[in-house]
C-alpha cells in the first residue's frame, strides 16, 4: 500500500510570482512525483520551491534535483539537505 499524499507543489519566480500544481508526496522516501505541468513561460529566476501538505505544513524542495524535500541534518550546525543528492 502506497503512503503517498496529494500535495500542492509551489514554485516562486521573479520576486514573488507563485505557481501551484498538484503532485504526490511520499513522506517515507521524501520523493515528490506526478507534478502537474506548470506554465513558466516568461519567468526567469526560480527563487524557491516547496510543497504544502494537507495539514498546511510546508516542506522545502531540493533546488538541485527538484524531486525531494529537504531533511534536517545535524552537523556542526543544523542544515537542510536533500536525502538523495546531498545538496
Amino acid at each position: 500500500m502506497s503512503n503517498e499524499a496529494t500535495v500542492k507543489f509551489v514554485s516562486i519566480w521573479d520576486e514573488g510570482t507563485k505557481i501551484r500544481a498538484n503532485s504526490k508526496y511520499n513522506p517515507e522516501t521524501k520523493e515528490i512525483s506526478d507534478v502537474q505541468e506548470m506554465n513558466v513561460d516568461g519567468l526567469e529566476v526560480l527563487e524557491q520551491e516547496y510543497i504544502e501538505l494537507p495539514n498546511g505544513a510546508r516542506l522545502e524542495v531540493c533546488q538541485n534535483c527538484h524531486r525531494h524535500t529537504l531533511v534536517l541534518v545535524m552537523r556542526s550546525i543544523e542544515v537542510l539537505e536533500c536525502p538523495i543528492c546531498d545538496a
